[in-house]
């Protein structure tokens, strides 16, 4: 190995390019679980298929459960997140007022446990943090079901 292959960097020059703060990704929020892409490219009939389902909504009526399945990384939660993402934004607008409709999201890597789960749900309920701990899981449950019709429904249909 001669000495040009050799790659060598002073202190003085590695500060320089951490403190310029550049990054080697244009956006780092696209590797988080949660992220919703503008698109969805290379499922156009799964997203169909899950829009579908959860269109009722749009109606006022209750959807079909949903399960979807596959391997790590095939675009699941994408799919589901962008879906009702766009419900969303569809059902804020004026022709849909009357729809008292809202989605939770839980990302189970991050609340492994069941009490995890509801504590999750409830404080996206509530928008304030929840503590479940040291509370029965029957009284959990409860605090659940005093969300609104549309949930209570779902957690009813669960207990």
């Amino acid at each position: 190995m001669d000495n040009e292959e050799l790659s060598i960097i002073d202190k003085k020059t590695l500060k320089k390019v951490v403190a310029s703060g550049s990054n080697l990704f244009k956006n780092y929020r696209v590797f988080s679980d949660n992220y919703v892409p503008p698109r969805i490219v290379g499922r156009k009939e799964q997203t169909e298929k899950l829009a579908k389902v959860l269109a009722r909504v749009t109606k006022n009526m209750p959807h079909d459960h949903v399960l979807l399945h596959g391997k790590p990384g095939t675009g699941k939660t994408a799919i589901t997140l962008y879906v009702l993402q766009v419900i969303s934004e569809l059902l804020s607008e004026p022709e849909y007022q009357d729809i008292n409709y809202k989605y939770l999201y839980v990302n189970c890597r991050e609340n492994r446990s069941e009490l995890g789960v509801l504590e999750a749900l409830v404080s996206q309920l509530t928008g304030e943090p929840v503590n479940l701990n040291g509370i029965s899981l029957s009284k959990s449950y409860g605090l659940f079901k005093k969300s609104p019709r549309r949930l209570r429904r779902f957690s009813d249909d669960n207990t």
